[in-house]
């Protein structure tokens, strides 16, 4: 019994030393700002730092804000509109440039922004501005090509012109900022940027009248108020290049389809006559309004 006695406690004398002096081991405490151990085994001593990100560079592209109307008969608010989608048209047709789209300018607009915050939300290199002024059969456009990173000035005109020369404006303002932003144009890009829709003013404004209605959502009445604008704009000048795709689209805005209702507000639908147990329900987040307005 002594000798069992014995043994164990030698075995826990021995246990204790062994962990005492044997198995315990200083570790070195390494912090990342005292060392850093690179890739090929190099020891730096210099702290890490943080690595700046690169910033962002812009597209080379243009946001066309909607062309103030300076004109005094606050009803020539259409031509200023014509002209401003006009420039835009002949802007998507350079190759090398981004353009944002009407739509999306209009909402922009509408919010107040200033020229740095435009760049930086729609991520294009340039901001132009303009305005119109028409007066009997002269019209004066003039637009500003801003640089958006910096809000500086780039290039700036006036065109004060007869009226009837108003396509040709439009095209001068496309190629200028095409030059201005050192984009090439090809011989197709400058002549379809030349193109102009119509030799006829008469028939130019009564489509402009027509675009400016397909704006806002008026319902059947629209639809057929524009129809009549358009039609007699191709009657003045059968050659119009937009009028008549413009009239099939009011045509289709106007008859009553099963997958086109007219609403102003979302929710159930049916039975309608020449439908009958036809039922579909709108969602809230889209009508068929925006749907046209969008398209």
């Amino acid at each position: 019994m002594n000798h069992i006695t014995l043994a164990a406690v030698g075995l826990v004398v021995m246990l204790f030393v062994m962990d005492r002096f044997v198995l315990e081991t200083p570790v070195a405490t390494v912090t990342v700002a005292d060392s850093v151990q690179s890739v090929d085994g190099a020891t730096a001593s210099a702290p890490l730092e943080a690595v700046p990100e690169s910033p962002v560079e812009p597209d080379r592209g243009v946001a066309v804000l909607p062309f103030e109307n300076l004109s005094e008969d606050p009803a020539n608010a259409f031509f200023a509109g014509g002209v401003h989608e006009d420039v835009l048209t002949h802007l998507s047709r350079i190759g090398g440039l981004r353009i944002i789209s009407r739509t999306s300018m209009i909402k922009i607009a509408e919010r107040g922004l200033d020229v740095p915050e435009i760049g930086r939300q729609l991520g294009v290199s340039h901001v132009l501005e303009g305005s119109v002024r028409r007066a009997g059969d002269q019209v004066r456009v003039t637009v500003q090509l801003i640089e958006a990173a910096t809000d500086n000035h780039l290039w700036a005109e006036n065109f004060d012109r007869k009226l009837d020369d108003i396509f040709a404006i439009q095209s001068e303002i496309a190629q200028s900022i095409a030059a201005q932003l050192k984009t090439e144009l090809s011989p197709e890009e400058i002549s379809r940027i030349a193109q102009a829709p119509t030799d006829n003013l008469e028939a130019y404004d009564l489509y402009l009248k027509a675009r400016e209605l397909n704006r806002s959502w008026l319902g059947a009445d629209g639809f057929d108020r524009q129809r009549v604008l358009l039609e007699q704009a191709v009657a003045m000048a059968p050659d119009f290049l937009d009028g008549p795709a413009r009239i099939r689209k009011a045509f289709i805005g106007r008859k009553p389809r099963p997958w086109f209702f007219i609403l102003k507000r979302p929710g159930r639908i049916g039975p309608r006559p020449g439908m009958p147990g036809l039922v579909m329900r709108i969602p809230s987040s889209v009508t068929m309004k925006q749907r046209w307005l969008d398209s």
